[in-house]
């Protein structure tokens, strides 16, 4: 069984996808790492491997690709297979996923069963997310798409289950900054980052009938936070959020979001009615997305019809805009949960 991954040189990759992988210990699992960069294979394994073990264990194909309008990976083709499905993994930003459906989408159609795995955002915006149902459509690959987000691989995420309930809230801080994403981050903000794929995403999992709760929500509050020196780091002056505080009033029920970075303590969990769970620990989110995607496990997925609908909440949300509110770096988790800003 072969996996092809786009974007292999990535932060994303060296992190959390090879370290899934070797963990799975998939005995018949061939890698084909796919990137920009100029490699050998040796010096890709050096690139995303920290550890002896990995480097024992983890036997790439290395192969240079251009993502463009024509994306080909000629010296790949004898890594292709019609007597089993070929997966194919993107870790490219959404801007960039048109190119892979298209490649993948031709594979199908040349008579090769393929299964895709990409990133969340499903889109850059609502149009863009539209645009990607077309191509997906032309293509027929509505069966073949998998749409990842960790944080419904969590464990705590993962034990919250479609319920009644009236209020719930929903918390992520981090202690960290941006690190290696500060460019990519900088296009989206907290608010497109975390709220518009990870805190929708949970929240479609428990309830019923998530398009009519949310046909008529109002925004009770929307707050934009930027830690101090976050421009600095950047390079120039941004309205950029790294911060989100949100409160929402859908048909029956009360939802509270907030998300942020370089606070004093990383700190994560979902709260329904006065019940909390916490996250845990993450170090399993990886490895539980490509095991469901490898087993073709889709129950943790999240859909193109939920991602459809986390853009049309997202453009309602950004109507109440304000200007940012500035934060000291180490502000205290529970304060600003408390207090806000």
């Amino acid at each position: 069984m072969n996996l092809f991954i786009f974007g292999a040189t990535g932060d994303l990759v060296r992190r959390k996808v090879v370290p899934a992988l070797l963990s799975l210990n998939h005995p018949n699992l061939n890698i084909i790492a796919l990137g920009r960069r100029e490699f050998t294979d040796s010096m890709y394994q050096a690139l995303v491997c920290e550890d002896d073990e990995c480097r024992k264990k983890f036997e790439p194909k290395y192969y240079k690709v251009d993502f463009g309008d024509s994306l080909v990976c000629e010296d790949c083709d004898k890594y292709l297979s019609k007597n089993e499905t070929n997966l194919f993994y993107s870790a490219l930003p959404p801007g960039q996923i048109e190119d892979v459906l298209k490649y993948v989408g031709l594979l199908k159609k040349g008579g090769f069963k393929v299964k895709l795995l990409i990133e969340k955002p499903f889109g850059t915006d609502l149009k863009h997310a539209k645009h990607l149902v077309s191509v997906i459509d032309q293509y027929g690959l509505q069966n073949d798409l998998f749409i990842s987000d960790h944080y419904l691989f969590k464990d705590g995420v993962r034990k919250v289950r479609p319920r009644s309930f009236s209020k719930f809230k929903m918390v992520s801080l981090e202690d960290v900054g941006l690190e290696k994403r500060v460019g990519y981050f900088d296009r989206i903000g907290t608010l497109k980052d975390m709220i518009q794929s990870h805190f929708l995403n949970t929240i479609f999992r428990i309830l019923n009938d998530k398009a009519e709760e949310f046909s008529d929500f109002k925004v009770d509050h929307y707050v934009r936070g930027q830690y101090l020196g976050y421009a600095k780091e950047l390079g120039k002056k941004t309205e950029t959020e790294t911060y989100v505080s949100l409160g929402i009033k859908t048909k029956n029920k009360y939802l509270e979001f907030i998300s942020g970075k370089r606070f004093d303590s990383k700190l994560g969990y979902i709260e329904i009615d006065g019940k909390r769970t916490d996250f845990g620990a993450s170090k399993n989110d990886y490895k539980n997305v490509f095991s469901g995607f490898i087993n073709d496990l889709r129950g943790d997925f999240a859909t193109i019809d939920e991602s459809i609908l986390a853009w049309e909440i997202i453009e309602k949300i950004e109507m109440n805009k304000k200007p940012v509110v500035f934060y000291p770096i180490g502000m205290s988790s529970i304060q600003s949960i408390q207090n806000g800003l």
